[in-house]
């Protein structure tokens, strides 16, 4: 089994190429537009409802489509496209994510839940999507949006916490971080300075 790295990738102004329009694909390409990157999409049939800020190519893919990217996401039907989709851009040193097919990938995504300024990620290294997806769906039931109004309260108060000495802030984030704080905040209720 892979053993797989999990990251957060900055990808605003990243030239990524979606190969594929389908469902699948769309999905992928509102959750790349959201991150801020620059999408470019090619595929022989193009939904009808296209999405503003994408570069739409209506054709089939040509090995010369990854001179652009940065990464590559495929999501077609037509295996044998999905493979030399992934071959190619593997072999040119291009991070390529083939959907459904972790074997064709140098990198899986996982199920992700937001909540504000919260991001949590689920994976089961491309072993059952449906169980990441479980897995995902049960904890948005235990985060609620008390968690994310303490992370702007954190966020606002960064630079002080920075200021103290590692034991001091570790006691004090201890303090701060619990059920109890939560429970308040849960509630409506306030919490001391930060």
């Amino acid at each position: 089994m892979r053993k797989y790295f999990p990251i957060f990738l900055d990808l605003k102004d990243k030239k990524i190429l979606v190969v594929g329009a389908g469902p699948v694909a769309q999905q992928k390409i509102r959750s790349l537009l959201a991150a801020g990157a620059k999408v470019r999409v090619v595929a022989k049939d193009i939904p009808s409802e296209r999405l503003k800020n994408v570069n739409y190519c209506i054709r089939a893919f040509r090995s010369s489509d990854l001179i652009y990217p940065d990464l590559v996401f495929c999501a077609t039907d037509d295996e044998s496209l999905n493979r030399r989709v992934g071959h190619l851009s593997r072999a040119r040193g291009i991070w390529v994510n083939v959907a459904d097919r972790p074997a064709l990938c140098s990198f899986i995504l996982p199920s992700v839940f937001r909540r504000g300024r919260i991001t949590a990620a689920f994976s089961t290294g491309g072993t059952s999507p449906a169980l990441a997806k479980f897995l995902r769906e049960r904890m948005e039931k235990y985060i609620g949006p008390e968690v994310d109004h303490l992370a702007q309260r954190l966020a606002k108060s960064r630079k002080q916490l920075l200021g103290m000495g590692l034991d001091e802030r570790r006691a004090h984030l201890k303090k701060l971080l619990n059920e109890k704080t939560l429970s308040k905040l849960k509630r409506g209720k306030k919490i001391g300075n930060i």
